[in-house]
């Protein structure tokens, strides 16, 4: 704890084999130190309730040990942005595999809710998919609210960050 207190720094990577036997208690007495710091664990396949813990703690975001660089920078810097990310080896892990997830039909999308996803993903605005699919700016919301749900994303941005996908500039006439 005395590094943490000198450095303050704004982001935290903790190891979670580190601290396993008590999570918690540690990640707990970090937040008591400073409520500002945005956490984010190091771990290979933590458990559901290791995650709940963890979060509870006010942890931001999981990353694989074997992640790459890129990975890490974009978990770390989206915690320090106030985001909450998982890194996609840890959330498949979590969730399952697609298979399992299509299977319980609790997440899947509809057939609308993937066109729509697909569109949101290539960067396109709710105005020009509700153009292109034909129906209303009203309706296209409700279907972005829809997936941001199932998929857990606050925002455009950590959905197409999920799916690996760029989003492109997207212009306010468009």
């Amino acid at each position: 704890m005395c590094a943490f207190e000198l450095l303050r720094p704004d982001v935290l990577l903790v190891d979670l084999d580190m601290v396993h036997q008590n999570t918690s208690g540690v990640l707990a007495r970090i937040r008591e130190r400073d409520h500002g710091v945005a956490i984010v664990v190091l771990t290979d396949n933590p458990t559901v309730e290791q995650v709940r813990s963890a979060r509870q703690a006010g942890v931001r975001g999981f990353i694989n040990r074997r992640a790459s660089g890129d990975t890490i920078a974009r978990v770390l810097v989206a915690a320090g942005q106030g985001q909450a990310l998982v890194e996609g080896d840890i959330f498949d892990h979590l969730i399952g595999s697609s298979s399992t997830e299509s299977e319980s039909g609790a997440n899947a999308f509809t057939a609308r809710e993937e066109e729509v996803h697909d569109m949101v993903i290539r960067g396109m605005a709710d105005k020009q998919i509700a153009r292109e699919l034909g129906i209303s700016v009203k309706t296209i919301e409700k279907h972005v609210g829809s997936i941001l749900r199932k998929t857990g994303a606050r925002n455009r941005t950590m959905l197409a960050g999920m799916t690996g996908g760029e989003a492109a500039p997207v212009h306010p006439w468009g």
